[in-house]
């Protein structure tokens, strides 16, 4: 092409000289780079006349042949480090309002405008060009493309937002303007999500109206939006966490699915962390509020949490944090059962002896407060033995879905001897209705710890664990021998391996279920016993 454009050059500058010669000359020489030659061609056209007999041959309008020219001239002087590069832009507008005169609509005019005002170090001007092109042409993405990489270097990400906006307020009806004012909105707040929460919760606010507003007035753009809304709402998640305002922060997260399915799981990487991770923060601080409070709705709402979590763990093997969601949910489910079971009994007790009520009254207020205003009358028995009847069945319901959480967390092929142990017992010391599906989790358990600790590369804090695990599933088997069964001997056999595995101490094993196995004793009357197979009954009316 090169040779071609010299070869045209050469030959055009022995025609004589008039508009098309010179513009067609000019335009060889930007071809075949040659900076000074398509200057001087190019000046020399815009004052020659026309001549009939050498007609325009040019699919280019003489204007962009000479801003070529201008412009090729210009960014060589740039680059060179010389003089004259006023008169040059000079030119290079004069052409390209000559250009935007002849159509308005063109948006590479408008582009290369903007470009030339940027280059010369005017990059407010530029900024106003390309506004003033999208105010002609809100719908042209490569404009908005341009100016948005301009606007956050010149003025920022906030004021890129402020910008987008007042564009957006003046093409109310355009998805684009719409969306680019959203998308700003949420750039800019999540610059400021660490630092300034409260600002940056505001600012996910105002981008989340414009995107919704932007999917009402388009269609077409539905799905760009979403993607860009479902991360608006795990902003908003974790700007609220940062006041710590855990009740909005659980529904902006949750609201992510409502928006793209799997939006959960949406981040932007080393910036804004995911749907999944924010609830686990929330479901973190809920349980330490639970600790610090016994709030019972604090830890409803962080086993719910967590149940969630564990519906949105992978289902294909991918080893990640997310394969722990299963395991956290029947830890929170089996917490808030032994919970409700708890207040169930207190309610009971209360309900049995008038006595014990006024004792309790002050402990099953602040725990049920809309219990009736006179507990030892017969109203306000019948109110707790309903109120214990209630909490003993979704005690069991929850009981259950620790069950169902742990098996799944378990999988057909699992090792981990310690949540094996911890599986069975939910079993063995509550629901009582698999006992063969525990013991076999347990039997599991005993097998695998015996094959681990033959492993010489374990670490001493690794070793302890393990043993305390494996020393916990004897003491189950022992358990269910014992309460279930009432086999003495065989759980005698369990019970004494638990207490030579070690390596804690095992006080109930030797101090109550042991001597439960002597000849003449009976295990039916152990208080330990008696606990494990009445959790959860509904309770007797005295």
């Amino acid at each position: 092409m090169a040779d071609f454009a010299v070869d045209a050059l050469q030959a055009l500058e022995r025609c004589p000289s008039n508009s098309a010669t010179e513009h067609a000359a000019a335009h060889a020489a930007w071809l075949a780079s040659r900076a000074e030659d398509a200057l001087r061609h190019a000046r020399a056209g815009r004052g020659a006349d026309a001549d009939p007999h050498y007609p325009w041959l040019l699919a280019l309008t003489p204007a962009r042949v000479r801003y070529d020219a201008f412009d090729f001239a210009l960014r060589s002087q740039r680059a060179a480090g010389g003089a004259g590069t006023d008169e040059l832009l000079e030119d290079c507008r004069m052409e390209l309002a000559v250009l935007l005169a002849a159509d308005p609509q063109n948006v590479w005019t408008w582009r290369a405008y903007a470009a030339n005002e940027a280059a010369a170090g005017a990059p407010e001007e530029a900024l106003a060009v390309l506004e003033r092109a999208i105010d002609r042409l809100p719908r042209e993405y490569e404009l908005w493309n341009d100016w948005r990489l301009l606007a956050r270097q010149h003025v920022g990400l906030r004021g890129a937002a402020e910008r987008a906006e007042a564009l957006a307020l003046r093409h109310g009806q355009s998805a684009p303007a719409l969306f680019h004012a959203g998308s700003e909105c949420f750039e800019a707040a999540l610059e400021q999500l660490n630092s300034d929460p409260l600002t940056a919760r505001d600012g996910f606010l105002r981008a989340q109206e414009w995107l919704t507003s932007a999917r009402a007035t388009d269609p077409a753009w539905d799905a760009s939006v979403r993607d860009r809304e479902v991360v608006c709402r795990a902003g908003l998640g974790w700007s609220a966490l940062g006041l710590g305002r855990a009740e909005e922060a659980e529904l902006a997260f949750r609201s992510m699915d409502e928006v793209v399915p799997g939006g959960l799981r949406y981040s932007i990487e080393g910036r804004l962390g995911s749907g999944i991770a924010g609830l686990d923060a929330v479901g973190r601080e809920l349980a330490q509020r639970y600790s610090a409070s016994r709030e019972l709705a604090s830890l409803e709402r962080a086993a719910a949490i967590y149940a969630t979590l564990r519906d949105s763990a992978p289902t294909d093997g991918e080893e990640s944090i997310e394969s722990d969601w299963p395991r956290r949910a029947g830890v929170f489910q089996r917490e808030l059962a032994l919970e409700l079971a708890r207040r169930a009994q207190l309610c009971c007790v209360a309900a049995r002896d008038g006595a014990a009520a006024a004792t309790l009254e002050q402990a099953l207020r602040a725990l049920e407060p809309d219990l009736p205003a006179e507990l030892s009358s017969p109203a306000g028995r019948e109110a707790l033995l309903a109120r214990a009847d209630l909490l003993a069945a979704r005690a069991r319901d929850r009981m259950r879905e620790s069950w169902s959480s742990y098996r799944a967390a378990l999988g057909p092929e699992s090792e981990d001897v310690r949540m094996l142990n911890d599986a069975a017992l939910v079993q063995v010391q509550y629901l009582r209705e698999d006992l063969a599906g525990a013991e076999a989790l347990l039997r599991r358990s005993v097998e695998l710890g015996e094959r681990q600790l033959a492993d010489p590369t374990l670490s001493q804090r690794a070793r302890y664990e393990l043993q305390n695990a494996w020393g916990d599933a004897h003491q189950s088997l022992g358990v269910l021998e014992l309460v279930h069964r009432g086999d003495k001997l065989t759980a005698r056999l369990w019970f004494e391996k638990a207490l030579s595995i070690g390596p804690d101490p095992r006080p109930i094993v030797s101090d109550e279920f042991l001597p439960a196995c002597a000849d003449g004793s009976d295990p039916e009357r152990l208080p330990e016993a008696i606990a494990i197979r009445s959790w959860g009954e509904v309770c007797p009316r005295p």
